[in-house]
């Protein structure tokens, strides 16, 4: 399909009288600019892209990233994305264009397409691949669809295939199971599965006796659902801000609910980002230092939860930073006066650490960064 339309677009006289050299190098070019994708596909790309882009400037930030794969129904985990997005930042500016946005779900498409492979690999001789094997697959990309979703795509997958799978049924599995979760993510504002059933599970039984809910009540949910925010003043008044906005006719539905977490996390990650770009740029670090300082926290994040421990951030600046006697005494210090916060530390808070140890006496040896 893909070839067909770039093929197309050449013009019928290409079409009729053959390819001169000229026309391959232009296919060659439109496919590999579209990344692989289809006209139809590439649009809707953009269009998710355009959509999640608050800021309208064609530079989308970590948080909006989540957005776009969330719309698009990848459920995707922050560790696999973070890692994802270091492989196509190629410029190094710590935001995704549109073409590394292409680039990015591309490289989730290989990804299934290579794990497609494998699971027809092990399931020869079989017909169809055994629901445990596609269990273990759909695990592995991230997938935890329910079990009558799955029963009922490994049987529309048998009759399309006629019992005899190939890698082309697998990936339509793959893509009915990413279809069947966009219409949840898209109801609940792109939220995680585990937001959404919690403000789900909080309201039930109002919401299933077609109650809606009191902007008090909801408050208090959030200041349950956030923790720093009960005794921040600042945070309470964001909170109570966004529950008045979206209040209809003074009260709340589970749309309106899904919509102030949506935004209020927004505003989380936001406030994150600017802690980063201010603790880089009150050291001087550039924007290429700080995409490899990233790169280097994401790998040493094992758990890929965003945060390292004391013991993670010892082994980190080891790598990264050459410590004299005195930085490392310093960096022990910063350490034990974060009290309980020196096991949940932030790339932000590290850059921060790394600048007061870099600047606290003559340059130190960045690891070649």
């Amino acid at each position: 399909e893909v070839v067909q339309e770039s093929l197309a677009e050449l013009g019928p006289a290409s079409t009729l009288m053959g390819l001169v050299f000229e026309d391959v190098c232009k296919l060659l070019t439109t496919i590999r600019k579209r990344e692989g994708f289809s006209k139809s596909e590439l649009d809707e790309l953009l269009a998710v892209y355009k959509q999640s882009d608050r800021q309208g400037n064609g530079e989308l930030r970590e948080f909006e990233l989540a957005h776009c794969l969330n719309w698009l129904g990848y459920p995707i985990s922050h560790a696999r994305r973070r890692k994802l997005w270091c492989i196509v930042d190629v410029d190094k500016n710590n935001f995704i264009d549109p073409g590394e946005f292409l680039k990015l779900v591309r490289l989730l498409r290989e990804e299934e397409t290579t794990f497609a492979k494998k699971l027809i690999d092990i399931s020869a001789g079989q017909g169809v691949p055994r629901e445990k094997d596609v269990k273990d697959m759909l695990f592995k990309l991230g997938y935890h669809p329910a079990p009558a979703v799955l029963s009922q795509a490994l049987k529309e997958m048998a009759a399309a295939c006629n019992n005899q799978a190939d890698i082309f049924s697998v990936l339509g599995l793959l893509r009915s199971l990413r279809e069947s979760q966009v219409a949840g993510l898209r109801e609940s504002a792109g939220l995680s599965d585990t937001l959404a059933q919690k403000v789900r599970g909080k309201f039930r039984l109002k919401l299933d006796a077609g109650k809606r809910i009191d902007p008090t009540e909801f408050e208090r949910f959030m200041y349950e659902l956030f923790k720093g925010s009960r005794t921040n003043t600042t945070e309470r008044d964001k909170i109570k801000q966004l529950v008045r906005d979206h209040c209809v006719r003074g009260q709340l539905g589970l749309s309106e609910m899904f919509w102030v977490v949506r935004l209020y996390e927004d505003t989380l990650e936001e406030e994150k980002l600017q802690r980063e770009k201010s603790a880089s740029a009150s050291v001087g670090f550039t924007e290429q230092q700080v995409a490899q300082f990233r790169q280097a926290f994401v790998e040493a994040d094992l758990d890929g939860s965003g945060e390292l421990s004391e013991q993670e951030i010892l082994i980190l600046f080891e790598d990264v930073v050459s410590l004299n006697a005195s930085q490392v005494s310093r960096l022990h210090m910063e350490l034990e006066e974060l009290g309980p916060r020196k096991d949940k530390i932030d790339f932000s808070e590290f850059l921060r650490i790394l600048g007061l140890l870099v600047n606290s006496e003559s340059a130190s040896d960045l690891g070649g960064f």
